[in-house]
């Protein structure tokens, strides 16, 4: 190869050209289109009739994985859901029956407790008695007689008590004394009712029903004890440690607060202890915990002597004494074996 060769190879084209004339551009190489003619092939085949079979197929891929997501997320709805209404449930029961749950305490049994087949019956049977024969059997009466007992049975069968099932909780022991709980429920949720069948043996051993305990007896009636003007009584209620101060009742003059609410009485109440006092010690005894001892917003049941002083509201009581620390009371006051 001549240098001129070279030269000519590498030398620029020049091309000459009248005023007005336009700009010769040379040789220019035609614009592809937006795809290679292999993708035109390709989009020409699809858009005959197999292209048709391809779109469709694809349809109904694109519908049946709609159609599995749309289970699958309506299947996860449905278990939350479930899961839900079951939390809800046993909320409502847990808040329902709170007061089945009370502080562990287990005494030294002279007899052995019922199994949990003998309570189911002993609490069946007892319920629907409507003789003055079964009574002693079945029931520990307190101070009610047999007509008392077979009359509130009678009431309780014909309104709350209809559509009865029972619940066994095994050993409840409380206040010194041996008791097992049966949890008598009443109702369809979330309407449902509860009463607690405290199962005590009598000196010979023999298992009975402390009918108080289930009827929540209190002296005098709720209507007569709320009444304004009256001195006060002995109830059967929920307890819970509160800060409601007002009145006479006053922290800084030495007072603990105390909430009460009973199934009974659509209000809740306040009670009250002078600090140190021998209630209150009972009280504090009453939601000791070995976990935590101050166990706040725990509830227990009680059972207490409330009186009113002079200036209180018609919620206010000064709890007099503490009977029981559940429903069952024994001979021995619970707050006298606080010193």
């Amino acid at each position: 190869m001549s240098s001129g060769d070279f030269q000519r190879s590498v030398k620029g084209r020049r091309y000459e050209r009248s005023a007005g004339d336009a700009p010769n551009l040379g040789r220019v190489a035609r614009m592809p289109r937006g795809e290679s003619k292999g993708e035109r092939r390709r989009r020409r085949r699809l858009d005959g009739a197999g292209g048709g079979r391809v779109r469709a197929s694809n349809r109904v891929v694109v519908l049946a994985w709609s159609a599995v997501l749309t289970v699958a997320t309506l299947a996860l709805v449905v278990v939350f859901l479930v899961m839900w209404l079951k939390s809800s449930r046993q909320t409502s029961r847990a808040e329902a029956t709170k007061f089945a749950a009370p502080r562990e305490e287990r005494v030294e049994s002279r007899f052995p407790s019922p199994s949990e087949k003998e309570a189911l019956a002993l609490v069946s049977r007892a319920l629907s008695l409507t003789e003055p024969a079964g009574v002693d059997e079945c029931f520990r009466p307190g101070g009610a007689s047999k007509e008392e007992i077979l009359d509130f049975l009678r009431v309780w069968r014909e309104g709350e008590g209809k559509g009865s099932r029972n619940e066994w909780l095994s050993s409840m022991d409380a206040n010194g004394l041996l008791l097992d709980g049966v949890l008598v429920i009443t109702g369809e949720y979330p309407e449902e009712k509860n009463r607690l069948a405290l199962l005590t043996p009598d000196e010979s051993g023999r298992w009975k029903i402390d009918f108080e305990a289930f009827s929540r007896t209190v002296r005098p009636a709720w209507e007569q004890i709320l009444d304004a003007a009256s001195a006060g009584g002995v109830v059967r209620v929920m307890v819970a440690k509160d800060s409601y101060f007002n009145g006479p009742f006053r922290e800084s003059d030495g007072w603990t607060c105390f909430g009460i609410a009973s199934p009974d009485i659509k209000t809740n109440l306040y009670g009250y202890c002078r600090q140190e006092s021998v209630q209150d010690k009972a009280m504090k005894r009453l939601f000791a915990s070995p976990d935590d001892p101050e166990e706040t917003g725990k509830v227990r049941r009680a059972t207490l002597e409330l009186g009113r002083i002079a200036g209180s509201g018609p919620r206010q009581f000064e709890i007099r004494r503490v009977l029981a620390e559940d429903w069952v009371v024994s001979d021995n006051a619970f707050d006298g074996s606080v010193r």
